[in-house]
């Protein structure tokens, strides 16, 4: 992760749109991984990769996790969409070793209830926690 000069930026009259998106990619967005989940689940998608930057996938994976836990305590999201979450998969996959490069990681949602409907089962299948 690169450091950002805060103090250089500070200084400016003005920032230019190079400068808000370096702002904008150095901080957590409140409630991302939630938006996001909901918005996969809605969608109906068997699957997905999740395309993130700057961070970890076990970190992204963990914010999803948590992201389904604050989705429980929320008044504003339907009972199905709390239920439909929770059957919601994080997979991190590790791309190939490049010698004298970082190891690509990448994060996958899968929706196990959709995965079950599309085998012909009526139940989801149960979410593992496991990754690579």
């Amino acid at each position: 992760m690169s450091s950002i000069d805060f103090d250089s930026l500070s200084g400016l009259d003005e920032l230019s749109l190079d400068d808000i998106l370096t702002i904008e990619q150095a901080g957590s967005e409140k409630g991302i991984y939630q938006r996001d989940l909901l918005d996969f689940v809605h969608s109906q998608k068997v699957g997905v990769p999740y395309n993130f930057t700057n961070k970890n996938a076990q970190s992204v994976k963990m914010g999803f996790s948590s992201a389904v836990d604050a989705i429980q305590k929320r008044d504003d999201v339907s009972a199905e969409d709390k239920e439909n979450v929770k059957s919601v998969e994080v997979r991190v996959r590790k791309g190939p070793k490049v010698e004298g490069e970082d190891q690509k990681e990448y994060v996958f949602l899968i929706n196990q209830k959709v995965v079950a409907e599309k085998k012909g089962n009526t139940a989801a299948a149960p979410v593992g926690a496991e990754a690579e």
